[in-house]
């Protein structure tokens, strides 16, 4: 598990934090448009998914999953998201000398 806690689904799968605190690299799930994408789409596609992310069927299959509660970040609340995990793993990149073939 690379998540800073166990999930609930594999209750007793000690995360990747337990042997090394303050691990984590989780997946983060995204829908993604092309750019430039007219602000009505978003709004109305954002609006569509949060709508199904919140039904009961919808949450017991991520939970069953292990996927843990689902967010439905806005679309700037994802950006900021994006936005961390490019300077955490330029970090990672950049110290483990990887480049691109």
């Amino acid at each position: 598990m690379t998540s800073l806690g166990r999930l609930p689904a594999l209750p007793d799968v000690p995360a990747i934090a337990v042997t090394y605190p303050g691990f984590e690299a989780g997946v983060t799930p995204a829908v993604w448009l092309p750019a430039p994408a007219p602000p009505e789409i978003i709004e109305r596609l954002h609006a569509a998914i949060v709508k199904v992310i919140r039904t009961p069927k919808f949450l017991q299959t991520a939970e069953r999953a292990g996927e843990g509660q689902p967010v439905g970040n806005r679309p700037e609340e994802m950006a900021e998201v994006v936005r961390k995990d490019l300077e955490r793993y330029a970090v990672l990149i950049k110290a483990a000398g990887i480049r691109p073939e």
